[in-house]
């Protein structure tokens, strides 16, 4: 299986766990549902309830996600099994919202939604209550690229 198929089994595990209405309505039986949540790290599913955009890298080893009411982007690194592997917040602060160009955890969002590479290998993210396109490089320097900040 390759790792694009791994990381979108991931990705629909994580919407599961963060939904169990969803996995009754769709016939999933979560049988390891606790032993499941108690062995990923907090931020996995905090992102997995309330992400709004996913992206992977062009290795299919990390995923990147827009977590919109916790106004943070996200770094999930995929081990080579497809499981999810390391987690890390390359931008944002966890649910502060604003819309600030730094780096890391002084950058602020408001409501991150949309989120996509760039040809030059940054993140493209749709802040979505700020009405503006922003970039986050993989450093976690982000900037407004358009919208309020830009006028």
């Amino acid at each position: 299986m390759s790792k694009w198929w791994k990381a979108a089994f991931v990705l629909a595990v994580l919407c599961m766990v963060s939904s169990p209405m969803f996995a009754q309505k769709i016939g999933v039986t979560l049988y390891d549902r606790d032993q499941f949540i108690s062995s990923l790290e907090q931020a996995i599913l905090d992102a997995g309830k309330t992400m709004k955009g996913i992206t992977i890298d062009s290795t299919s080893s990390n995923l990147y996600v827009a977590e919109e009411t916790g106004n943070v982007i996200r770094k999930i690194v995929l081990n080579s099994d497809g499981t999810a592997g390391a987690v890390s917040t390359i931008a944002g602060t966890y649910n502060v919202s604003g819309q600030v160009d730094a780096v890391g955890a002084s950058a602020l969002f408001n409501a991150p939604g949309g989120i996509r590479f760039d040809g030059s290998g940054n993140l493209l993210v749709a802040d979505s209550a700020n009405q503006a396109i922003r970039r986050v490089k993989l450093d976690g320097t982000v900037s407004t690229l358009s919208g309020p900040l830009t006028r």
